[in-house]
């Protein structure tokens, strides 16, 4: 477990010890996120592997944005449940 701390204008340095274990090149681009109070911060290609694997397992032809329009008109109407 390595300590970071925030700069003054907000930023945090992520040290070279877990820049090497994580494979992160200088200037990669990284995806932070939340998670139970949690900061996350990973590559944005292991973050689209895991959304991608979330998302494996749904039927083929189908479509969330017809089921989140759906909701959302069934939510309009009074119908949500």
């Amino acid at each position: 477990m390595l300590t970071v701390r925030s700069g003054l204008d907000g930023r945090v340095l992520v040290p070279v010890e877990l820049r090497r274990q994580l494979g992160v090149s200088p200037g990669e681009p990284l995806v932070a996120r939340l998670v139970d109070r949690q900061l996350v911060i990973e590559r944005r290609e292991d973050a689209l592997r895991r959304v991608q694997r979330r998302f494996a397992a749904l039927p083929p032809g189908l479509s969330l944005a017809d089921e989140l329009i759906a909701d959302r008109r069934r939510e309009v109407e009074g119908d949500a449940p």
